[in-house]
Order: C-alpha cells, then structure tokens, then sequence
C-alpha cells in the first residue's frame, strides 16, 4: 500500500502502480456494498447488487499485500532502515487514524464529554477503526522481509515452493473449512495444526514477487483468467444460494480459492495490459501520484464514505446496481484528493 519505491517514472513499471490505484478502489467499493449486507432482505434485487459488488471485489487486500511484495522483495534492504522507513511511518500512521476515527466517532455520537467518554475513546481507539486492521497486518508481513528476500534472490524454484504450500496449506484447506461436509470439523482442526498457517498473508506476499518476476506462459494465464472470471460468478452464485433466508457469507475469504484466483488474474491482467506501455512522463507523473495517496486513501476513505452516507449517498441512494459503484467512485476521487492535500503537510508521510 505505501509507496515501498522512489523509482523515477521513466523507468518505473506502472503496471503496479495502476493495479494499486484499482485495489484501493475496490477496497471503497466493498465497504459501501458490505455497509447495507444486512439490512437488505436477501430476496431483493438490491442484496443482490450488494452481493455481486461484495464478490468482485474481494481480491482487493490480496492485491495491495501482491504488490508490496513486488517492491519489498525485489530490493535488498537493511533491518534498520526497514523499521525507519517502512514499518516505522506505518506504525505511526495506524495510531494517528484509529486516534482520529475515535475522536471523530466520539464527536459525532453528539456525547458530552465526561470521564466515561473518555474511556470510550481510548478503548475505540485502542481496538481501532474496522479497517485499520490492514496496516498491522502489513507491519508483521515486513518484519518476514529480512529472512524472505534471501529466499526470493534463489531463484524461481524455492519461491514456486513457497507458493504451492501456501496454496495447498492455506487457500485449499480454508476453501475447504468454508463449506460443511462429512468430516469438516476435521479439516478445521488440521487447519489449525499444520505449519504454515502462522504465515497468512506473507503468502500473498511471496506469490506477488513470484508472479512479477516469473509470470506464466500464455495457456496458463488464460487458465487462470478464466478461473477468475469463474471465482467472481462462483462466490455470487454460492452465496446467493446460502441466503435464501438470511445473509450468509460464503467464498468471501482472503484465503479462499474464488479469492485467491481472483487476484492472481487481476494482478497478471495489469501487467499485460500496462507492462510495456510507454507512458509520457505527464501520464506517468499522475498515476505515480495517485498511487503514492492510496495509503492515505485507504485510512480516510471510510470517513469519507460515511460522511457521502450522512449526505444522502450510499449503496441505496438509486437502484443499488447503480448506486454502490457511484457512491464507491464518489468516495475513492474524494479520498485520493483528500490524500493528496495531506501530503502536502510537513511529516505528512509518517500519517497518510
């Protein structure tokens, strides 16, 4: 999510930049359907909308820890300067915004202040906002980067190793605990004794530089667009069948097969239509930007988007097929221009 490179322009590969800016997008987008999952009946057209916005978007977190991957592991980087510079400006970051969404909440629940406010406050702000549980998540993914680069600069045996684990070990066995079988509550408790598990999302973190650095042969990645497409109608129509009678999550897992083929086409589908496009270096300057404010867009959006809901625009504001990715556009344009203006403040990196 944050900007992990200063590579100039000119011979920085964009395609990860676009890909970025997509993800966040997605990210709005899943939180402005998921805000109305339960209070539409999941007979109506509009759960169905909600439903769909849900499915197509779940590859956005797998896409942003992709990413970093990319960047983190393809540079050799010092421990110290990975806790100064990275880990450090994400730490910072998560505590000023679960403060801010805490204080904010606080203020707009209309309370007076009192010492029980107060406390209120401090636990809001020490359980922090819904959202702010990426950035932690990426701090102990970067804590691995010292004993995982090694691995990446051997080469694509050790690293298609480390991938197929992590499929068969995470996104296999967690597809799997999803549905109820003859002897699912087995595969539950295997799931929590085999190694690996501890890893999670340093999986998507690895398949990201391995994918970037040694992409499939063309049959292969149509299979895989194909198995993506197919992941996007799959997590609908199964969860679609779940609900006939109240809403029920189902393949909407970051470690879910539908999940993770998701990301793995959206991720090669940027590099093959952006990877060898020539930019010019105004093109080029605007999309470095703006991917350079997703971090700080991925922490305000969701201010943002409850601030468009109070003002009348959300997931229900028209026809719900039309009005989820309007208000998600509305408030992704707003946040990466909020983003933008923040970094224009001194320190701004250490908090967006």
């Amino acid at each position: 999510m944050p900007q992990e490179t200063r590579t100039p322009p000119k011979s920085r590969d964009l395609s990860m930049d676009i890909l970025r800016a997509f993800a966040c997008f997605l990210v709005v987008l899943l939180h402005v359907a998921a805000n109305k999952w339960s209070e539409i009946p999941p007979a109506e057209s509009g759960w169905k909308a909600v439903n769909f916005y849900d499915s197509l978007s779940r590859s956005c977190v797998p896409l942003f820890v992709m990413i970093s991957g990319v960047f983190m592991l393809g540079r050799d980087i010092e421990i110290g300067t990975l806790y100064r510079k990275n880990i450090l400006r994400l730490a910072t970051a998560y505590v000023f915004w679960a403060v801010a969404y805490a204080v904010g909440g606080a203020l707009l629940s209309g309370e007076s202040f009192s010492i029980e406010t107060a406390k209120n406050v401090l636990q809001a702000a020490i359980s922090g906002h819904y959202h702010l549980w990426f950035v932690p998540m990426l701090i102990g993914v970067y804590m691995f980067v010292p004993l995982l680069r090694p691995m990446a600069k051997r080469g694509k045996k050790l690293c298609g190793y480390a991938v197929l684990l992590f499929f068969l070990v995470k996104i296999v066995f967690t597809t799997m605990s999803i549905f109820e079988f003859p002897g699912a509550y087995w595969v539950r408790v295997l799931l929590l004794k085999l190694p690996m598990t501890s890893m999670d999302y340093t999986g998507y973190f690895i398949f990201g530089y391995y994918l970037y650095n040694h992409p499939p042969k063309t049959t292969v990645r149509n299979i895989i667009y194909a198995l993506g497409a197919v992941s996007v109608g799959l997590a609908f129509c199964v969860t679609n069948l779940y609900s006939a009678t109240a809403p029920k999550a189902m393949l909407y897992d970051y470690f879910s097969a539908t999940t993770f083929f998701e990301a793995a086409a959206l991720f090669l589908l940027a590099r093959q239509l952006f990877g060898k496009v020539k930019f010019s270096e105004r093109a080029a300057k605007i999309i470095t930007e703006i991917s350079a404010c997703t971090f700080g867009a991925y922490l305000i959006h969701d201010a943002v988007r409850g601030g468009l809901q109070r003002l009348g625009l959300d997931a229900v504001t028209l026809n719900p097929w039309a009005a989820i990715p309007l208000a998600a556009l509305a408030a992704f344009v707003i946040s990466i221009f909020a983003a933008w203006i923040i970094r224009k403040i001194p320190l701004s990196k250490y908090i967006a």
